[in-house]
């Protein structure tokens, strides 16, 4: 039996969905969180500032997919402004380095993604976590980052899970641009 396709939401509607909730800075931050590292609910709620590396701007994620006897960590790049929210929020906050970012339960993380795409007036299945890390793939992907980094950004063990988005964003067949 084949795989449905993975909830997601177009770059215009993350814009929305962020847009609506930018009053409430915890569910702003979270949700952007997710949008721009495509990290597991689980991940997200384990990263501390210490684990941001403002000088190489990225975002290092604990893999909690991997075998439970290796501890695999990826570097997740981001992108300026990001970083910049990144530490106002840490530093409005008065978050300690080995803190969580997001102190809360993945319940609550599910909940507070309920809530941003409900203000957002999206009240479809999409209204889900996990929707902000397929959009994230897709994103990648829609923008020429080659599968096989997709699938490290992702942390994913198997390439397979990650070629699924391939069915949604068809891959452009290069053969026409050939110089023969």
């Amino acid at each position: 039996m084949k795989e449905a396709n993975p909830h997601y939401f177009f770059k215009g509607e993350v814009d929305r969905i962020l847009t609506a909730v930018q009053s409430d800075p915890e569910l702003y931050i979270f949700c952007k969180f997710l949008w721009r590292t495509g990290a597991r609910v689980s991940e997200a709620l384990g990263v501390t500032p210490k684990d941001i590396d403002y000088a190489k701007s990225v975002v290092v994620i604990n893999t909690r997919k991997r075998r439970k006897d290796t501890n695999h960590n990826r570097e997740i790049p981001l992108q300026k402004d990001f970083l910049e929210e990144l530490k106002r929020f840490i530093n409005s906050h008065a978050i300690p380095l080995n803190w969580p970012l997001f102190p809360f339960t993945s319940r609550t993380a599910f909940n507070y993604v309920k809530k941003a795409c409900k203000k957002a007036d999206f009240i479809d299945d999409r209204s889900h976590p996990s929707s902000f890390r397929h959009s994230y793939a897709l994103h990648c992907l829609m923008n020429g980052l080659a599968i096989n980094d997709v699938n490290e950004l992702l942390g994913n063990r198997d390439i397979k899970k990650t070629m699924m988005y391939l069915e949604i964003v068809p891959v452009k067949n290069k053969i026409n641009d050939l110089v023969w």
